[in-house]
């Protein structure tokens, strides 16, 4: 028997080495920020803030470990073409960012930023999209309900003044027109009401989003993304109040739908950014993001119960309202959100329990917005409470 004539090994193909993307989006505390991967090499990531009521600026590069389609960053330090200001070197060492990747789309979280006045330490989440065709106007038209976290705060020292969370619907007209109603339904003589319009943004700043004006003021830049066949908008609100302080925070618009119990019905992981509470130094609230963020896993029933694994406790949801906090809980029927009422324990002396709210807002199958208020603890030296938004994700 002849045996086989040996084969030559061939040259070793060489990996494609991967393309840069860059995903514009948002940061929940109410920032706008671009995230390349792989830029500006393999292996890395570039962050780069703009638009930002905390005084960030420029750019931060890091390495990533991938696993699957979840991005692990670290060793940040600044970009030396475009270097953010001292006061973020300084603490970049405590800052972590960590990403997914699906389709067009990146979700994430960065903890441990600092600001450049007043108390405590920023997180959020991010969501982004690479997609920089911007949709038209009449692709966008609809009916949308929106969460929107809005916080003030004072230009002399940093810190908190005032904090508001709303759901409601927004109008986009095919000819760009849009129509505002803050804490209710939406109706063409809705109380709390703004008329404007969402115009196309500056696409050599920000390719593919689009800038809302309303009641003849500039809010900030809305960045639409598709997920599951639903297209959803995140605004980056920043304006000045009539004292010169800034007014922050992100809304998410999502196409008007009727919730049932069965539709949010399962076990979800919920993040948002940690609180600490304390004296501060100079005007405000004695009260900050601290940095870190928290999770909570909540497990909903077909019949609308919901139970926070963390504490035990069972609330029942409220279907297709939204509990509005305007210096005061204010409930409003709004189809496509849902609210629980949480049992806060007394605070001695005091003998009497509390409620806090927190709002949800299904955007897909597998994703929640929502806000909540954060109430201190017994240890705390402050009774007091915060308003946060995160992202709820099925498990």
């Amino acid at each position: 028997m002849t045996p086989d004539t040996p084969s030559t090994p061939g040259t070793p193909e060489t990996p494609a080495t991967p393309q840069a993307v860059t995903y514009l989006g948002v940061i929940s505390f109410g920032d706008t920020l671009a995230v390349t991967l792989d830029a500006p090499a393999a292996g890395q990531v570039r962050i780069r803030f703009s638009d930002s009521a905390f005084g960030l600026s420029g750019a931060v590069i890091g390495h990533y470990v991938k696993n699957g389609n979840i991005y692990t960053v670290s060793t940040l330090e600044a970009d030396s073409a475009e270097s953010p200001p001292a006061f973020v070197t300084a603490l970049l060492g405590a800052v972590t960012a960590s990403f997914t990747v699906s389709g067009t789309t990146l979700t994430g979280e960065i903890t441990g930023l600092p600001k450049q006045l007043g108390d405590g330490k920023l997180s959020g989440q991010v969501t982004a999209s690479s997609v920089s065709t911007p949709v038209t106007a009449a692709e966008l038209a609809g009916t949308y309900t929106f969460l929107r976290g809005q916080s003030t705060y004072y230009t002399s020292s940093g810190n908190l003044q005032v904090q508001y969370g709303m759901g409601g619907q927004m109008r986009v007209g095919a000819d760009g027109t849009v129509r505002m109603c803050q804490a209710g339904p939406y109706s063409d003589t809705c109380s709390m009401g703004y008329a404007g319009t969402l115009a196309l943004a500056d696409q050599t700043r920000y390719p593919g989003a689009y800038t809302l004006t309303l009641g003849g003021k500039l809010w900030g830049q809305v960045f639409p993304l598709r997920v599951n066949g639903v297209t959803s908008l995140y605004l980056d609100h920043l304006q000045l109040d009539t004292g010169g302080n800034r007014i922050t925070g992100t809304g998410v618009f999502r196409p008007a739908q009727t919730l049932t119990a069965s539709q949010a019905a399962g076990q979800w992981v919920c993040r948002q950014p940690g609180v600490s509470y304390a004296d501060v130094t100079g005007l405000g609230i004695r009260a900050a993001l601290d940095g870190s963020m928290q999770e909570e896993t909540l497990t909903i029933s077909d019949t609308g119960q919901v139970t926070s694994a963390g504490t035990g406790q069972v609330a029942s949801l409220t279907l297709n309202q939204a509990n509005n906090l305007l210096g005061f809980s204010s409930p409003a029927a709004i189809p496509g959100t849902m609210y629980a009422d949480w049992i806060v324990p007394a605070v001695p002396p005091s003998t009497v329990t509390g409620l806090r709210t927190q709002v949800f807002m299904p955007l897909d199958e597998n994703s929640m917005a929502y806000y909540a208020e954060v109430t201190s603890q017994p240890t705390d030296p402050v009774n007091w409470t915060f308003l946060v938004q995160g992202t709820c994700r099925k498990r």
